[in-house]
């Protein structure tokens, strides 16, 4: 369990406040006041903020006539909490934290100094964080809490797939290198999660050049570990330019055998089938396209009709081995 922590701390009126203030918005008999842990009370940016924890939801609270701030963050008790202004509450065994690659971070009370990630989207890789299972990077995606972000190479992209059972649980360490500079791009690409995510390891299954213009991509597919059990892959082609045109998400992926696909509009404003697969993998795609190439796992196609009118008609994508 966490102290509580916060130079308001000890202010029972203030606890009382915000249980009480939470127990009605949840309903009579569904607060347990036993097991609500006070997390932090304190003056934070002008404001008076006590945070609560019930099981599986986190909420902030700044106090009477204000509204009360709820979120599902899941019951990891190493996770981060957000309080705002860029500001987030550590687990007290972290002992380190620094901007991903950069400077240490002052940490007071547990609370950091205001963040952001240095994106366009305010999305990517936003702390680095020290604690007894070594190090790892935090991000924020957009959800209601930061998500321990992980990277594969494309080179080991397909021995990392095939221990992927064996090493979820393992700790995901540091971002650094490429895989911090895919996230600060992957961070604006992949969709906002609909549910608390407790890690996600983006894996490059293509890197390289596409026609007509393209430009230097690389096609990943991410696995999001939810809170609670479950998971589920997010593909995205991310262009290595900030203004790339081929960034944008491409559905659903399984990582142990990821392939994906999308349509792509060129400079010229002509319309592109672009599909990749894994490593000993080559894209397959059934559909009203012509001139099908497939070079290096990459598959570049033309639709059927006028070349500057996008296509709607599904296809249908799959993999076999090369």
């Amino acid at each position: 369990a966490w102290p509580a922590r916060g130079d308001l701390a000890g202010d029972r009126a203030l606890t009382r406040d915000a249980l009480a203030t939470w127990a009605a918005l949840r309903g009579a008999g569904r607060l347990q006041h036993g097991a609500v842990q006070l997390l932090y009370a304190g003056h934070l940016d002008g404001r008076t903020v006590a945070v609560l924890r019930d099981g599986d939801r986190v909420a902030r609270f700044s106090g009477p006539g204000r509204p009360l701030e709820v979120a599902a963050t899941g019951t990891d008790p190493s996770a981060p909490v957000a309080l705002g202004g860029g500001r987030y509450l550590l687990a007290p065994w972290d002992s380190g934290a620094a901007v991903p690659g950069g400077d240490a971070v002052r940490v007071r009370d547990g609370v950091t100094e205001p963040l952001a990630p240095p994106t366009h989207c305010g999305r990517g890789p936003v702390l680095d964080l020290t604690g007894p299972d070594g190090g790892r990077t935090i991000g924020d995606l957009g959800g209601a809490r930061p998500v321990v972000l992980g990277y594969h190479s494309d080179a080991d992209h397909s021995e990392a797939a095939g221990h992927r059972s064996a090493s979820s649980h393992s700790a995901p360490g540091r971002l650094t290198g490429a895989g911090l500079r895919l996230w600060d791009r992957l961070g604006c690409v992949l969709p906002q999660p609909t549910r608390p995510v407790d890690r996600a390891d983006a894996a490059d299954f293509w890197s390289g050049s596409v026609p007509h213009g393209g430009g230097a991509a690389d096609w990943v597919c991410t696995r999001f570990d939810f809170a609670g059990g479950g998971s589920a892959g997010q593909a995205a082609l991310v262009g290595r330019t900030a203004d790339s045109s081929l960034s944008a998400g491409a559905g659903g992926c399984d990582e142990r055998r990821p392939v994906s696909g999308l349509w792509w509009r060129a400079g010229t404003g002509h319309w592109y089938y672009l599909a990749a697969a894994g490593h000993g993998l080559a894209p397959e795609a059934d559909g009203p396209l012509r001139h099908v190439d497939v070079t290096g796992r990459l598959l570049v196609a033309v639709p059927h009709g006028e070349p500057k009118a996008r296509p709607d008609t599904p296809i249908d994508l799959t993999a076999h081995t090369a």
